[in-house]
């Protein structure tokens, strides 16, 4: 009797709770689940790091275009693997290294603080790993006939090593393993800037054709063999080989060869922006040196011609030419 209501008490605790083995499976699922959820939080934050810094350098490279595009000349006049730039009348270096050291921290915030971007953050990603810094040399372009460079700004990733190859020469940046980067090419910028100088020169030589076709109908011998690119010739002095009535000085007698100095400018009517190449520099004017048709170096070869000069920031002393040619309808 005793052995009967033994097996009833048992039975009746059995099922009213639960059996250890069951305990054990209960336990085993609970932290199966605690450990895959903490998994996944990792895997948010990893995430969540990995899109600040990504966005950070999108915004790194939008402003070091903004200062690409405005300091082209200074950037591309080093034929070094260096990004000079100036801010406010300060002079600033962007050089192959970390991002923390002293010169490039001090360059990346002034960039920050030509745009909306943190001071505090521009060295270093999300994880707190120092952004690398890469400059190429100075590339060329055969086919456009531009010089630039190339910056890239990289991140080593969550794993803090640094995985991905920057080559100098080319200016490729490739991005390997989970390394983050960005890179600004100032081939566009250069080419635009070509373009651009190539118009403001085409109609600075349109203007300065029809001034001397002018001078020829205003002059009552219509003389085809006098020169109206310029009032004097090349020793400062007034002869019947050059027309006294134009407002143009002879390119050798003036302290510069500015279409300011020249008396182009004035004498065309042209705006100060008219006479400005994209690099910020002014045009500048050749009437007398043997690059150009006249008096004094061709004698009554005609038909005669002027020079039009603008400076290029990577060729010291070389020139985009445009020629402009005297006519007489």
């Amino acid at each position: 009797m005793k052995t009967i209501m033994e097996s009833a008490e048992k039975k009746e605790l059995s099922e009213a709770g639960f059996t250890l083995a069951e305990l054990v499976i209960v336990l085993g699922v609970i932290i199966t689940i605690f450990v895959m959820s903490m998994g996944g939080l990792s895997y948010l934050w990893r995430w969540q790091k990995e899109a600040e810094t990504k966005k950070n350098l999108a915004d790194i490279q939008a402003a070091l275009q903004t200062v690409y595009q405005s300091n082209a000349w200074s950037v591309d006049s080093q034929n070094l693997n260096t990004f000079v730039f100036s801010l406010n009348g300060i002079q600033y270096t962007l050089s192959n290294g970390f991002a923390t050291d002293a010169g490039n921290t001090t360059a990346l915030q002034a960039i920050a603080s030509n745009s909306s971007l943190a001071s505090s953050t521009i060295a270093a990603d999300s994880m707190h790993n120092p952004l690398t810094v890469f400059v190429s040399n100075l590339l060329q372009d055969s086919n456009s006939g531009v010089s630039y460079h190339a910056v890239a700004l990289v991140s080593s990733g969550w794993n803090g090593t640094w995985e991905s190859t920057f080559d100098q020469t080319t200016g490729v940046l490739l991005l390997n393993g989970d390394d983050l980067g960005v890179i600004v090419s100032g081939w566009q910028y250069e080419v635009n800037n070509l373009q651009n100088t190539l118009q403001k020169m085409y109609i600075v030589r349109d203007s300065y054709q029809n001034y001397f076709t002018q001078l020829y109908f205003n002059d009552a011998q219509k003389d085809i063999y006098v020169d109206r690119f310029a009032n004097q010739n090349s020793s400062c002095a007034q002869n019947q080989a050059w027309d006294s009535a134009s407002g143009i000085s002879n390119s050798a007698c003036t302290g510069a060869q500015t279409t300011t100095a020249t008396g182009l400018k004035s004498a065309l009517g042209l705006s100060t922006d008219a006479v400005t190449t994209a690099w910020g520099r002014e045009l500048l004017v050749d009437n007398s040196s043997a690059a150009s048709r006249n008096p004094d170096t061709t004698g009554q070869a005609i038909p005669y011609t002027a020079v039009i000069n603008a400076e290029l920031p990577w060729s010291p002393g070389a020139f985009l030419t445009v020629t402009v040619t005297g006519l007489y309808q």
